[in-house]
């Protein structure tokens, strides 16, 4: 319920600790499966952001393809994605040169165990589980790096140039699909 306070809070918070750090006023924000009550979306424009939304059931207007965006944000949407590496990296290519892209999914629990009893698995619409240390690797290859994330549902990745890239540098050994390997010693 979009109107319900504590959901607000919730929403809120994410606001404040992963939009807002890095999306000026004003900035071009894409609601990425923005739901039946795009709640977030109107916080956002509350506070000042142009915000477009997107959802492939409630919202189908493909138009965001059409342009780039300051912000993307996936809120408790990479879960419910039948395919998460296409679609990240489609939206990844949509981000404006200094743009981010803001997720929300719980990550993941590291033991086998641990994931059997995990009750976020247990939702059947919930279809993919990552590891924030997945995320990093994947998004590396994206020459993106970690601006901001928390331990238990949160991150924002930022597009860099290369030279820029610290995902590069602590990731070394690691070669994308783009890149050919240097043959000279």
């Amino acid at each position: 319920d979009p109107a319900n306070p504590r959901y607000r809070a919730w929403l809120q918070d994410f606001i404040q600790h992963f939009i807002v750090p890095f999306a000026r006023k004003g900035a071009s924000i894409l609601d990425f499966g923005s739901g039946p009550f795009p709640a977030l979306a109107g916080m956002l424009g509350e506070l000042g952001y142009a915000v477009g939304i997107y959802d492939p059931f409630f919202e189908p207007d493909e138009s965001w393809r059409d342009r780039s965006w300051d912000a993307i944000i996936l809120h408790e949407v990479a879960e419910h994605l039948l395919e998460p590496g296409t679609t990240l990296r489609e939206l990844a290519s949509r981000l404006a040169p200094e743009g981010v892209l803001c997720l929300r999914t719980r990550f993941a629990p590291d033991s086998a165990n641990e994931f059997m009893q995990w009750w976020y698995r247990k939702d059947i619409t919930h279809v993919g589980f990552f590891r924030r240390q997945s995320l990093l690797l994947f998004f590396g290859t994206l020459e993106m790096e970690e601006a901001q994330a928390n331990e238990v549902d949160s991150a924002v990745f930022m597009r860099r140039d290369r030279s820029e890239c610290r995902s590069r540098q602590r990731w070394e050994g690691i070669v994308t699909l783009t890149e050919k390997p240097s043959l000279s010693s």
